[in-house]
């Protein structure tokens, strides 16, 4: 995914050259207007605007808070802001762990990991999200090729054990040992529930060690997408 920097409102963004961009991608907000705002938007702090406090546009929600209240810096990766820029304690919360997920597990969903299907339990798919982060795609030999699953077609998630007995759904707790993950989604072309299991490969321990943190990815990326 080919980008160039550029000057926007709120700071210096890396965007996509095509317009395309990621599905995790957060356009820039609207900011709120001055004149419509005496004080502070954080309101356990509620101070009033004069001479000499300012306002200030927290980057990411696009709220005005004062000075003390807007003090926070971090990057927005999602936002494609890429030095630290002013932002609200709560943006800059989740900020943070936006940010850790665009540096290490959106790297690990792109890098794939090897998994068997509950179906097809003999058979190998080499899992990894599209250019554009919006679908797995399940690569294999031609014989076993499988349609991808689009990431937003979701609805339901669930980690399983050896022994099939599911553990937590989408809210629940998910464990960095799970070796499995069943997926309920909804095809394009079809409105009834498909599931799907997604089953750790173990022949080597390399290779069970990047199954298990693909799935935590995966896990990582479908609330994120649900929080937004």
């Amino acid at each position: 995914m080919a980008k160039r920097l550029v000057r926007g409102k709120g700071g210096l963004r890396m965007v996509s050259i095509d317009g395309k961009g990621s599905i995790f991608d957060l356009p820039e907000p609207a900011w709120a207007e001055d004149a419509l705002h005496s004080s502070c938007h954080n309101r356990e702090c509620g101070i009033r605007f004069d001479f000499l406090h300012r306002r200030h546009h927290c980057r990411v929600c696009g709220n005005i808070f004062c000075e003390s209240c807007s003090s926070h810096k971090q990057p927005v990766l999602r936002m494609g802001l890429v030095d630290p820029v002013r932002l609200c304690k709560h943006c800059e919360t989740e900020a943070k762990r936006d940010n850790v997920f665009c540096n290490k597990h959106l790297k690990t969903l792109m890098a794939g990991a090897k998994f068997t299907l509950g179906e097809a339990r003999g058979v190998k798919f080499t899992c990894r999200l599209s250019e554009y982060h919006s679908e797995i795609l399940f690569g294999g030999d031609s014989l076993d090729s499988r349609d991808p699953i689009k990431l937003q077609s979701i609805i339901e998630v669930a980690n399983t054990n050896d022994e099939q007995q599911p553990a937590q759904g989408r809210s629940g707790s998910f464990s960095s040992d799970v070796t499995g993950l069943m997926l309920v989604y909804k095809p394009a072309i079809s409105e009834e529930e498909v599931s799907i299991e997604l089953m750790v490969v173990k022949e080597h321990e390399g290779e069970a060690k990047i199954g298990k943190e693909w799935l935590l990815a995966l896990k990582k990326a479908l609330t994120i997408l649900h929080r937004k």
